[in-house]
């Protein structure tokens, strides 16, 4: 199950001593100017800690000289001592490695990770061609700085080598905590002969997501607010072996939400699907697709084969639409809930809103009626959707790595050779 940790601490730093950017870790930058000395307090890993704290730690004071070394052991375990960190904050004197995200992209090797911080300005569009982890601060920010990390779109692609540079690929990806305003893009060139494969996408927000030539691709506990495209057309089994789960898919347009879906190891679980008209349907041209413990609110499921075809429909719930009814066709069938409410504990309609709370009440029909023993609905599954409880966050989970809730200054003065005192509280959401 997912859970969350809150920790604060005391960090004291020396006012001659300045952590380089090799310690951030994707916190806003804490700049002061005081006379002529100008302290950039660049705070990251000393969060790994809280990974390892059971209890609650307040106005504890670590020496950062003493400790960096037991930072970067923690941190080499985690992630891996080959791969290289880089940071990205487009923000004005941040002291990040790059200002621009592309830039970090290019300069990274594969299996590098990169942290972005949130900044008001955009990062733009990426292109990512070889095997890089790349985090986000968030796509609705709960914390007191506020800002999400925003990108145009993003393009999942491969460098074609010669025989001085070696090709790469995106294969082995991780994409999480970004707002991407326009598109996802896994779509090698069928002339390529490159088929993409084990990319993750979790925790992000984004317009439209299109696949083709892909393979092993997880999308887990994003909201989409359009179209999910999986190929050129259904004839084409360009997208295998790919999970779509625990994910919030909204829709007001007039196509359909799933298109051109057609393998049999497409598999779309634990899913919330919702929109405000009865008229649309969910898929667009779909074959032999499983489609199981999701739940379907003011939108149809279809009505002939030419929404989907030879597709399986177990343990779903549909409700608020004129086509409710999940046996049609040449479709398989089993246990689901056709035109049943879900029982949402804060929902109003069928129009998505960010202040929903759309976790099941006690009486759901939802609750432990998935096909798995866990609950219909995105927080089922073997992935559930994050548990925010703030209000206003419901559906804008952290992502999966510490983030800073609180960070202030306990000095109100500093003497020469003296030290900052900074205090900050961060928290875990698994």
């Amino acid at each position: 199950m997912f859970f969350q940790k809150e920790s604060s601490a005391l960090i004291t730093v020396p006012k001659h001593f300045q952590l380089t950017t090799n310690h951030l870790f994707l916190l806003p930058t804490l700049s002061l100017s005081m006379g002529n000395t100008h302290l950039g307090v660049l705070l990251r890993k000393s969060y790994i800690l809280f990974l390892q704290k059971k209890a609650f730690l307040t106005h504890t004071k670590y020496k950062l000289m003493k400790k960096i070394f037991i930072y970067l052991l923690a941190f080499s375990f985690i992630y891996g001592a080959a791969a290289t960190i880089h940071t990205v904050d487009n923000k004005e004197n941040s002291g990040a490695d790059f200002t621009s995200l592309q830039e970090a992209i290019d300069a990274a090797a594969a299996g590098d990770t990169i942290y972005v911080s949130g900044s008001p300005v955009s990062y733009g569009s990426i292109t990512i061609p070889k095997k890089l982890v790349l985090f986000g601060q968030g796509y609705n920010v709960n914390n007191q700085f506020g800002s999400v990390t925003e990108v145009r779109s993003v393009t999942f692609s491969f460098f074609e080598g010669d025989f001085q540079t070696p090709s790469t690929e995106a294969d082995g990806s991780h994409l999480e905590g970004f707002y991407i305003t326009s598109t996802i893009d896994i779509t090698p060139s069928t002339a390529s002969g490159v088929i993409l494969s084990n990319i993750t996408i979790r925790r992000n927000r984004t317009n439209f997501m299109a696949m083709d030539n892909a393979s092993s691709i997880i999308i887990e506990n994003n909201w989409m607010s359009n179209i999910l495209d999986f190929g050129s057309s259904p004839s084409d089994v360009d997208v295998t072996n790919t999970i779509v789960r625990n994910n919030i898919l909204y829709y007001s347009g007039s196509s359909s939400i799933i298109s051109n879906a057609a393998s049999g190891s497409i598999l779309i679980s634990n899913n919330l699907f919702i929109a405000d008209s009865e008229t649309r349907s969910i898929f667009g041209s779909c074959d032999n697709i499983i489609f199981t413990n999701n739940i379907v609110t003011g939108l149809g499921v279809g009505t002939t084969t030419s929404n989907c075809d030879f597709c399986t429909f177990t343990n779903n719930i549909s409700f608020g639409a004129g086509a409710t009814d999940f046996d049609y066709g040449t479709n398989t069938t089993g246990s689901n809930l056709e035109g049943v409410n879900p029982g949402f504990v804060n929902a109003e309609g069928f129009v998505f809103s960010v202040d929903a709370d759309y976790r099941t009440t006690d009486t759901s029909p939802a609750n432990d009626a998935g096909s798995d023993g866990t609950d219909i609905g995105i927080y089922g599954g073997v992935r559930p959707f994050p548990v925010e409880e703030a209000a206003g966050y419901f559906t804008s989970p952290f992502p999966s790595i510490p983030q800073v809730t609180e960070m202030n200054i306990l000095n109100s003065s500093i003497p020469e050779n003296g030290t900052l005192n900074v205090e900050f509280k961060a928290k875990k959401v698994n």
